[in-house]
């Protein structure tokens, strides 16, 4: 487990709010944490170090006492792991204190039994198990020194009833060597408790300051957003932010109260094809009369008026301007104010030729049919109601020609769909190349057609038309390398003749052309 686990598997007992909690109360948490890590190993060294110690002794010590002695370390080794597990597994430690009592108490009990150990197994007749027993219990202390740093009191708790008992019974009642031993102990012993309370301060030290430095990071994040604030305040309170919002499209550019250019940036520069040499305080003047060089004759007008508001004041200006090299630029002028005086204006540009793009793809795309180009039927209805209207207005014949093709199933059916997609793009084109520029042809679903006819006499001119692509469309066609006939009926309806209504003159050509396929196909029939 690497630290950052061990960190985020113990529960934080105080939560960063330093408005609540102070650099003592956090630093004192953090203590109390590090020695649940920490002091995991000691308790788990324990029983180890217990079962060890009366391996050895088991032949000098009565086995019965040595038994009792281990299950009393493995059952409060037992119980202060449970409180370790609680204390990684409490939503909410913020009973700081009493974990540390606790854990200060777990450990007196620790100290108490290895304090337990030199009267109840110390074996005075032979020196070299005495020994053993002196070596485990200091190492046992230097591991304390280590694990137990972190809280005074737990190493108090439990080094005190460690080491008393066995320095009191070397140096109390003990013969001269063990006496010598004894003092060495107080010397050992003093020389830990020094080194531990070092370790404890510089720990603590180490800990305040972070907690110091943490506080300080927010402080200063907090006096950066205020400063932010203010800045954004301060900058909000000037007209030229405003401006600049209001006109920001791309390139932006500002013109001071003279209507020289005084601020830029790269991209609107570039769109006017100039250098930020020749745009270093450029006069507005100037500045148009290059911009009328960088225009197509027909955007002139618009910007000659602009010219003229400009000679005297700055008013709001939008122009959409179609360059010599074909780009389509969007330009914002918005007039700087501050108190309601003019103090000059900001200007900016975007350039919308790819949008402009986009839309005519997708406006060709809503009203024309995919496979052949024609257009579809929402096209065809607003050109027949304008052919209609013009037919009122010149007293001229208009004509509606609804097309069914006779036979293209079976090629659909036989040849495939490529071969029948094929053959559509082919009918769209000899229509077209019957039909005058001023008439039009859409596709209105699968192997139907309609056309519509403006700009005629006599209806025998009408029925010549409809002749002639009965004839175009019934010749034979090559399809993959494949030849294949398909035949066309025709309905035929005429405007003002048969009505005026765009809906009527569709469905009566309709009702025409389905009289003919009824009959024979291959025709044109008119309604009647």
């Amino acid at each position: 487990m690497t630290l950052e686990q061990k960190n985020s598997a113990s529960p934080k007992p105080v939560v960063s709010n330093t408005a609540v909690f102070s650099v003592e109360d956090r630093v004192f948490a953090e203590q109390v944490r590090l020695l649940y890590d920490q002091g995991l190993p000691a308790m788990l060294a324990a029983p180890l170090c217990g079962l060890m110690l009366a391996a050895v002794l088991w032949p000098v010590t009565p086995h019965h006492r040595l038994i009792v002695w281990v299950c009393v370390v493995c059952v409060v080794t037992a119980m202060r792991m449970y409180q370790v597990w609680r204390y990684r597994h409490t939503p909410s430690a913020s009973d700081v204190k009493g974990w540390a009592r606790a854990y200060a108490a777990g450990s007196f009990v620790a100290g108490c039994y290895w304090g337990a150990a030199v009267p109840y197994l110390f074996p005075v007749d032979h020196p070299q198990y005495q020994y053993v027993l002196i070596l485990v219990i200091c190492l046992l202390l230097v591991s304390i020194m280590f694990s137990f740093s972190a809280l005074k009191r737990a190493f108090f708790a439990v080094s005190l009833p460690t080491m008393l008992p066995l320095i009191a019974t070397l140096t109390i009642w003990g013969d001269r060597s063990e006496q010598i031993i004894g003092a060495g102990l107080v010397v050992f012993s003093t020389v830990v408790i020094l080194y531990t309370l070092r370790i404890h301060r510089i720990l603590k030290e180490s800990l305040a300051l972070r907690f110091e430095n943490i506080d300080l990071i927010e402080d200063l994040k907090a006096t950066r957003v205020q400063t932010d604030a203010l800045n954004e305040s301060l900058m909000r309170s000037r007209a030229l932010l405003e401006s600049t919002l209001q006109a920001s499209a791309g390139g932006l550019a500002s013109f001071d109260p003279a209507g020289t250019l005084v601020t830029w940036n790269q991209k609107f520069i570039d769109a006017w094809g100039m250098s930020p040499e020749q745009a270093t305080n450029m006069p507005r003047e100037a500045f148009l009369k290059h911009m009328q060089m960088q225009l197509r004759p027909e955007a002139m007008d618009s910007l000659i008026d602009v010219l003229r508001e400009l000679k005297e004041a700055f008013p709001p200006v939008h122009l959409v301007l179609e360059t010599n090299d074909g780009r389509i630029v969007e330009t914002h002028g918005e007039p700087q104010r501050v108190d309601g005086k003019v103090f000059g204006s900001v200007w900016s540009l975007h350039d919308i030729t790819e949008s402009r793009k986009s839309e005519e793809r997708l406006r060709y795309m809503a009203q024309h049919d995919p496979l052949t180009g024609l257009p579809n039927r929402g096209l065809l209805y607003d050109r027949l109601k304008q052919a209609v209207l013009r037919s009122e207005r010149s007293g001229r014949l208009s004509a509606v020609f609804y097309l069914d093709m006779d036979g293209f199933k079976k090629v659909n059916d036989e040849c495939g769909h490529q071969a029948g997609d094929l053959l559509l793009q082919g009918i769209a084109q000899r229509i077209k190349s019957c039909l005058r520029a001023s008439d039009t042809v859409a596709r209105i679903g699968g192997d139907e057609f309609v056309v519509v006819l403006e700009q005629f006499d006599e209806s025998s001119q009408v029925e010549d038309m409809a002749k002639a692509i009965v004839e175009k469309l019934g010749k034979p066609y090559t399809l993959n390398g494949q030849e294949c006939s398909v035949t066309v009926s025709v309905g035929i309806a005429l405007c003002p003749t048969n009505g005026n209504d765009p809906d009527d003159l569709l469905n009566y050509a309709d009702a025409a052309m389905y009289s003919i396929k009824q009959s024979s196909g291959n025709a044109f029939s008119t309604f009647n």
